[in-house]
């Protein structure tokens, strides 16, 4: 099924956890040695499963569908804890060194961490940090202007981010307000 140390090649193969526990699985009842193949996927399987160790509850706090369950009680550590940044990196990261074949859980935090780093990009071109405003400006003047719907769109797209955005979110909600008041002062 899986030959080869992937790490080395271009293209990986994708499987799931749920899918690489049914194959050891399956693999531990043949009664024969199969040799290098078997050792190359008991390999896999120990990385992989390692990793679900570390990262299941953040797999789980990012609302990522994994049916296979690691007996550590994983699942039950910071349920209710926003997802950070720094730790899907950091877990993204840890997959792609670590795991000789793209996990697809992994693949799911991984496009989640673009999407959101993508938002965050939006974000910060609409109303960026305060540091990053003075930059900007010079002469107290925000030469960049966006339209409402683009505001609108990134709040709402906001509650299908379940990482930390807390922050960047408020800062576009009163962008959005007081441009909002602006505008309804502006038609009197």
């Amino acid at each position: 099924y899986i030959s080869g140390d992937n790490r080395r090649k271009d293209s990986r193969i994708r499987v799931s956890m749920s899918k690489l526990h049914a194959i050891i699985s399956e693999l531990n009842r043949i009664p024969l040695n199969l040799g290098n193949p078997s050792v190359k996927i008991n390999r896999i399987y120990s990385q992989a499963e390692e990793w679900m160790m570390n990262y299941f509850s953040l797999v789980k706090r990012c609302g990522i569908e994994c049916s296979y369950s690691p007996n550590n009680g994983a699942d039950e550590i910071g349920a209710d804890k926003a997802v950070k940044i720094a730790e899907l990196e950091e877990a993204v990261s840890s997959a792609e060194s670590d795991i000789s074949v793209d996990l697809e859980e992994a693949i799911e935090m991984k496009d989640l961490l673009k999407k959101t780093q993508l938002w965050m990009e939006k974000s910060s071109a609409i109303v960026p940090k305060r540091s990053a405003r003075k930059k900007k400006r010079g002469n107290g003047v925000n030469e960049e202007k966006h339209k409402m719907m683009e505001i609108s769109n990134l709040i709402e797209e906001a509650a299908t981010i379940p990482l930390d955005i807390a922050d960047e979110l408020e800062r576009l909600k009163i962008e959005h307000s007081v441009t909002f008041s602006w505008r309804l002062k502006a038609h009197r």
